[in-house]
């Protein structure tokens, strides 16, 4: 069987009729003359000399560029338009650092490239000097710093990455606003008092709808262009993410006519009826309560928070779950009997009164 190296398969398949068998080459063959009644075009894009004859891998870069690949570590391809293939060469030999593909496929296996042309240095410099771009690039790296390089790329081959300050990058606003719609939000200033307050703003939203806006994670990042603006650090470091106040976030995105009912719809505590505050945990379509069981002797009914029951986690004196109830009179009338029977020996010095409603 026939190799994959384009100049090999046109010297093997050419009989002395002068006509290719493959359809393929005949189709390249078509290509090429055209290509070259275009020479001008030729010229500009490659650099070559009217007079000169062209290589099948110059006449392959100027008519598939998106085509162009070069050979990765573990021996694929990746083209410059996208993707990783595999050279499906019969003898194995044919593998240089840069080929255009002229004959490939893509399925859900992956890519192939069964005949492809290779790139000379010489070509590849005119190839490179036409084709290759220079940018800025903003990156976050795994500790949540920001990393700034000036990357020159051939489509999306990466050809050479120079690191450079973070301050110089243009558009700081714009680049950070991406970064955060492709990782998310985890990289910002959060601390517990700005997750505790977007706890309790995505319960309202969820429970009371409109004006109450969404604040999890992924709305916070796909809204990110409307705050970054007036909260992002400036110049930029490589801290600023940590350094943007997601507390001074949420508040700036709340409706001002909103921010003084907060407290009175979510408060973050709930006083017991031991006269002890207790912390009050969020999740977006509930709240919970968890207390010692001694703790709620003489409350009668469920609380109420923006107008739903409030999740309760009784507790032993050991702080280990008993129940969770969402009705705690049908608790203390139903099933608080069989718990006081069973705990009560346990935890023989904890007051466990046969009527909880009318105990201390």
């Amino acid at each position: 069987s026939s190799g994959a190296d384009i100049d090999d398969r046109r010297r093997q398949a050419q009989p002395s009729s002068g006509r290719y068998k493959a359809p393929i080459l005949r189709l390249i063959e078509a290509d090429s003359r055209r290509i070259l009644s275009l020479m001008p075009a030729v010229e500009s894009e490659t650099d070559h000399p009217a007079g000169d004859e062209l290589s099948s891998g110059a006449l392959l870069a100027a008519a598939y560029p998106d085509r162009i690949g070069r050979r990765e570590a573990d021996g694929s391809y990746l083209l410059s338009s996208g993707g990783l293939y595999t050279m499906r060469d019969a003898g194995g030999l044919f593998a240089p650092e840069w080929i255009v593909a002229a004959d490939l496929h893509r399925s859900l296996r992956g890519g192939s490239i069964y005949m492809a042309g290779a790139i000379s240095d010489a070509d590849l410099e005119l190839i490179l000097r036409r084709r290759s771009v220079s940018e800025q690039r903003l990156e976050i790296d795994p500790q949540g710093q920001l990393k700034a390089y000036r990357i020159k790329r051939l489509g999306v081959i990466n050809l050479q990455s120079q690191p450079i300050p973070i301050e110089d990058i243009e558009n700081p606003v714009e680049r950070v606003n991406m970064l955060i719609r492709k990782h998310g939000v985890d990289a910002m200033g959060w601390n517990p008092r700005a997750r505790s307050l977007q706890a309790r703003l995505d319960f309202l939203h969820h429970s009371l709808g409109d004006p109450w806006p969404a604040v999890d994670d992924a709305s916070l990042a796909e809204s990110a262009h409307r705050w970054l603006e007036f909260n992002l650090p400036s110049p930029l470091t490589k801290n600023a993410l940590s350094r943007v106040s997601m507390t001074s976030v949420l508040q700036s995105i709340l409706p001002w006519e909103l921010t003084s009912r907060i407290e009175e719809l979510a408060p973050e505590h709930f006083t017991l009826p031991s006269g002890s505050r207790q912390r009050l945990r969020y999740a977006s379509d509930r709240v919970i309560l968890s207390a010692r069981i001694q703790q709620l002797f003489g409350l009668s009914n469920t609380p109420l928070i923006a107008g739903e029951p409030v999740e309760i986690e009784l507790l032993s004196p050991a702080r280990r779950p008993i129940q969770i109830t969402r009705d705690l009179r049908s608790f203390w009338e139903n099933t608080y009997a069989e718990v006081r029977k069973e705990l009560r020996g346990r935890y023989t010095k904890h007051y466990w009164p046969e009527n909880p409603l009318s105990a201390r």
